[in-house]
């Protein structure tokens, strides 16, 4: 069985950890010389250092953020809905071994602390307050997953290609093609990893929809994150609500409006966290300051 179908057939087989599965993804990507690829891997490998703005989107989720103090105990935190939404929000640094490790601990929530600073905007009574998220399992579940497809459709596309390999070597030809026509792999309604001709113009890293490249192209949020409401929202009253906000919101960026419409826009999304959460670090620099 050659490498390529050696991880086609892990992607699809559970009980192979994510993080093995990466390990041959990261010696075929280095056999084959795609160095974006070998980049992605690497940081699924050892842990995201970038910032929101670099984030891939399926390692960003929304959680509840919970307060506690000596005298209220544990409660659901309440209060301006742009700072429980921006603190409710977590961006999973985490190498993907840690977060099968997580999956696989006693409980079904995961909890991550927040900025101390921060925290300090939302407690109105001084110190004392403590401030974490509450994950369920399944936020990292959905990460994990998202990697383990990602890695399946790009496998798939390398033989689609023709490039299989011959054990964990690959013929010259091959090398050949995968620099001339590297596959892409889709993450749905996330963006997706590209990896173009490394010495053309189509050098693109995406990842999660933001474009990581030395010449990278802007990226619309607002038509981003209305094809998310679009595709991902069922309720047609809300979805309707929401993308009319969005509009609203595109119209004021960078205004002293914007902050009235992004206000509303997160009031009314409270119920789809999960899907907009990943947008809410790009939109808030169109507030004003």
């Amino acid at each position: 069985m050659s490498l390529v179908e050696e991880i086609q057939a892990g992607a699809l087989d559970r009980t192979v950890p994510v993080v093995d599965l990466l390990r041959r993804v990261k010696l075929a990507a280095a056999k084959l010389k795609l160095s974006d690829t070998l980049e992605w891997v690497e940081r699924e490998l050892n842990g995201f250092t970038c910032d929101y703005d670099g984030a891939p989107r399926y390692r960003i989720a929304s959680g509840q953020l919970m307060g506690y103090s000596p005298y209220r105990g544990t409660y659901l935190a309440h209060g301006d809905p742009y700072m429980i939404a921006v603190l409710s929000t977590s961006f999973f640094r985490e190498p993907i071994g840690s977060l099968e490790s997580l999956i696989n601990a006693e409980g079904v929530t995961i909890v991550m602390p927040i900025d101390l600073k921060l925290a300090k905007g939302l407690a109105k009574n001084g110190a004392g307050e403590v401030y974490k998220v509450h994950f369920s399992k399944n936020v990292l579940v959905g990460v994990v997953d998202t990697v383990r497809n990602l890695v399946l459709d790009w496998a798939i596309d390398l033989e689609a290609e023709g490039i299989l390999g011959e054990g964990v070597s690959f013929s010259v030809e091959e090398k050949k093609k995968a620099a001339d026509v590297a596959p892409n792999v889709h993450i749905t309604n996330y963006g997706n990893f590209h990896q173009g001709d490394q010495n053309g113009h189509q050098n693109r890293t995406m990842i999660g929809g933001v474009d990581a490249s030395s010449n990278s192209l802007e990226i619309d949020v607002f038509e981003q994150l209305q094809s998310a409401v679009t595709n991902n929202i069922d309720n047609a009253t809300d979805r309707e609500a929401l993308l009319e906000l969005i509009k609203q919101m595109n119209a004021s960026k960078n205004t002293s409006a914007f902050k009235q419409s992004y206000t509303a826009f997160l009031t009314n999304a409270a119920s789809y966290m999960t899907i907009v959460a990943p947008f809410l670090p790009a939109l808030s620099a169109y507030l004003p300051a």
